[in-house]
């Protein structure tokens, strides 16, 4: 990317194969390499900025950035790394994947976080010691910083269940599934921010 890439659109990124890995940001590892100049040429406005695919085998690694536009991360079992400060502002930040997600730094935002499976099928673990493939542990989770609108973790479609163990949170927390089972392991400390469990499945 040598030139400004603007549009109102959905900018996505993504490789051609599904084994190929994919580095974004100076220093991060992949075959398919965005550095940091050229997410520069990314220009503000984007409807939605997607990087990768969701059958995608391969590693994502994420370097440090401020994002200007809504962004989404994908992957498929490859693992995706997040080794760098992710800020967003106030727009919105996804992440896709079916594998374990490692979040080696903060994500910090005012929108709204997603974490959710490709897969539906998929289930999660949120907290140490929580069964998943799509695994969170507690010191994952405390890398994503007080101030966001809402984490959402699962989607509304999600047949994979939801283990949950004790934790406080600093936003309002969704967890939700269609017919995954979604299991309070711990005990959820709220403080004043809602928490929203929505689900078909017995819990």
């Amino acid at each position: 990317i040598g030139y400004a890439l603007t549009g109102t659109g959905t900018l996505t990124i993504l490789q051609s194969s599904i084994g190929t890995s994919m580095g974004i940001g100076t220093g991060e590892v992949g075959t398919l390499s965005i550095d940091s100049i050229e997410l520069g040429f990314l220009t503000n406005g984007w409807a939605s900025l997607v990087f990768g695919r969701t059958d995608g085998t391969g590693d994502m690694n994420v370097g440090t950035a401020t994002w200007l536009d809504p962004i989404t991360f994908r992957n498929g079992t490859g693992a995706l790394n997040i080794n760098g400060n992710q800020t967003t502002g106030a727009n919105n930040l996804l992440i896709y994947s079916n594998a374990d997600v490692a979040i080696n730094a903060n994500l910090a935002g005012s929108g709204v976080i997603y974490i959710l499976p490709t897969d539906v099928t998929v289930s999660m673990g949120v907290g140490t010691g929580q069964s998943g493939a799509l695994y969170l542990d507690d010191t994952e989770l405390s890398r994503i910083t007080n101030g966001w609108t809402d984490i959402i973790l699962g989607s509304t479609t999600q047949t994979g269940a939801i283990n949950v163990g004790a934790r406080s949170w600093n936003d309002r927390l969704t967890l939700r599934t269609l017919s995954g089972v979604i299991s309070i392991n711990g005990a959820q400390t709220m403080g004043g921010n809602n928490l929203t469990i929505n689900t078909n499945s017995d819990m």
